[in-house]
């Protein structure tokens, strides 16, 4: 059975509308959970690291020159999102054994994050990096 969600302004919604996780003044926030995020675009090359309420680090990283290819570790769990097409702005969330987690792909201003596994904080940390990397509304050129 697949999960939709989908981010729209500074909320994370469900199929029903729910608001289930937010983006509000450089914190995810997630059920009990929250990351403080920051970006860095030095020298070309994007990351995008957060700190969780619990101590663990995120990071996402640009694989190469372009962001075609992006490599992220949440704690100890690592995952890849490469694009799914050349051209194409949809994206898989591949765990460390190439495992689908999940999809996303801008609509509008939002991006929909779809899966067929529960919603858990990294997926919703993966998202929301793919969202400002992906979404042609919000793209800032890195």
């Amino acid at each position: 059975m697949s999960a939709a969600w989908m981010w729209e302004g500074q909320w994370l919604c469900d199929s029903a509308g729910r608001q289930v996780a937010q983006y509000h003044e450089q914190v995810l926030h997630f059920g009990g959970g929250h990351v403080l995020v920051e970006r860095d675009t030095d020298e070309g090359s994007l990351t995008i690291r957060g700190t969780t309420s619990l101590g663990e680090v995120f990071t996402l990283r640009q694989a190469g020159f372009s962001v075609h290819h992006l490599h992220a570790q949440c704690g100890l769990r690592a995952y890849r999102l490469p694009r799914t097409r050349r051209f194409g702005r949809e994206r898989v969330i591949l765990d460390a054994h190439g495992t689908e987690l999940a999809r996303t792909r801008p609509r509008g201003a939002g991006l929909e994050l779809s899966g067929t596994g529960p919603l858990t904080l990294d997926l919703v940390f993966l998202s929301w990096c793919a969202w400002q990397v992906d979404n042609p509304q919000r793209i800032q050129r890195m």
